[in-house]
């Protein structure tokens, strides 16, 4: 397809995330499976591809099949639209950890793995590597 080609060039990745996104009951491509990863990315780039086109033709960019469902899904993907900028101090989450009857309040960043929870939770309450943790969301 000639309009693929000028649109993407040799970059069959591109084609691939732009099928994934034109078509969201796409489950295989080529014998691969779609991941929900790929497909979230795939959707996000069609709604960037959307709002270029759109704006390159002067048209409104939800005439493009599935822009409306993903841009609800996903919010605008255009640079600085509908965001704020969040500082590190209010993006933190505060977790309260508490072993037998002390307590300590920590405010920690939310991709914070369970591991380096565990790890903060031995050093405050100088525990061994011997003595069992648990870990309860309330």
């Amino acid at each position: 397809n000639k309009g693929l080609e000028k649109a993407f060039g040799n970059n069959l990745s591109n084609v691939r995330g732009w099928l994934i996104g034109r078509m969201p009951h796409l489950q295989q491509i080529n014998l691969s499976e779609v991941r929900p990863k790929e497909r979230e990315a795939a959707e996000r780039a069609y709604i960037k591809w959307c709002d270029a086109k759109a704006a390159e033709e002067k048209k409104n960019p939800e005439i493009y099949p599935h822009y409306r469902s993903y841009k609800k899904l996903h919010g605008s993907q255009l640079p600085n639209e509908n965001k704020k900028p969040v500082s590190m101090k209010e993006s933190m989450i505060k977790i309260t950890l508490k072993c037998g009857e002390k307590t300590k309040d920590k405010r920690l960043p939310p991709n914070i793995t369970i591991g380096k929870v565990i790890v903060l939770a031995r050093k405050l309450f100088r525990l061994s590597r011997s003595d069992a943790i648990t870990l309860t969301l309330i």
